[in-house]
């Protein structure tokens, strides 16, 4: 799903194992880290994969 949505699979791998959902998350919650949300893609999309080449440079 993260593929066709655009994002990069090593920061949206990244971003959820550090977002890690558990049994106490609501349903809000658990959708906040779905590959669909508009800040998982903004933190998370391949665009962004240019800028930290370029940083860590």
């Amino acid at each position: 799903m993260a593929k066709a949505y655009g994002l990069n699979l090593y920061e949206y791998l990244k971003y959820l194992l550090e977002h890690r959902p558990n049994g106490d998350m609501t349903d809000d919650e658990l959708a906040k880290l779905a590959p669909w949300n508009e800040d998982v893609q903004k933190k998370c999309c391949k665009q962004n994969e240019q800028n930290v080449s370029v940083q860590e440079s």
